[in-house]
This record gives structure tokens, sequence and C-alpha cells, in this order.
């Protein structure tokens, strides 16, 4: 497996969680206006986050269709990665603080 963070001449990617948190709202959201619309930021910044990000693995995330935007065969491969390592880092933020929360749904029945 490869390194999460680094420097692109030791042939790692550095993704950091504004890229993982950026593509998990794109593909959850099916595109970038609805994403940063969701998460209340520019838009701008989650188109140029994509491209970085694109541009940063050498290959494409999405498929942009009108008005929307699929994930891509590696999109596809990287977004669970990148919602379990958004998770990671939340429950060690709740573990430091002393806090916790859960992000989602759960039922419980009998």
């Amino acid at each position: 497996m490869g390194h999460w963070a680094g420097s692109e001449r030791s042939g790692s990617v550095d993704v950091r969680r504004p890229s993982g948190g950026v593509l998990v709202a794109v593909a959850d959201n099916g595109g970038v206006n609805r994403a940063a619309a969701t998460l209340r930021v520019a838009q701008s910044s989650h188109r140029q986050a994509v491209r970085n990000l694109e541009k940063d693995l050498r290959t494409k995330l999405f498929h942009r269709v009108v008005r929307y935007l699929a994930p891509a065969p590696a999109g596809e491969a990287l977004v669970g990665p990148a919602r379990q390592i958004l998770r990671d880092v939340d429950a060690t933020r709740c573990a430091r603080s002393g806090t916790w929360s859960v992000a989602g749904s759960t039922s419980m029945g009998y």
C-alpha cells in the first residue's frame, strides 16, 4: 500500500483532509455545486480541489456529465478509504477532546 502523505518526489501523494472531504462530498452530492452548498464553501475551491487531486493522482476521479459528476472507477475505489480516513480523524479528535459524536443514523429494534 502506498503512503498517504509525503512528497511527490518520493512517489507518494499528499492526501489531506480537505482533499478526502471534497472527494467524499462530491461523490455523495453528485457534483461540486451541491457539495459546496452542503459544506457551505465556495464551489470554486471544491472544483480546484478535485482538479488538484486528479492531477496529484494522475487519473480522473469523476466523469463529467451535464450537471452531474459520476465517480470514475478510480473515484469509486477511493471514496470508501477516504470516508474511513475521515471517520478515523474525527474519532481521534473526539478521543483527544474527550467528546464523541456519531455521524449518520443508527436504528435499533427488538
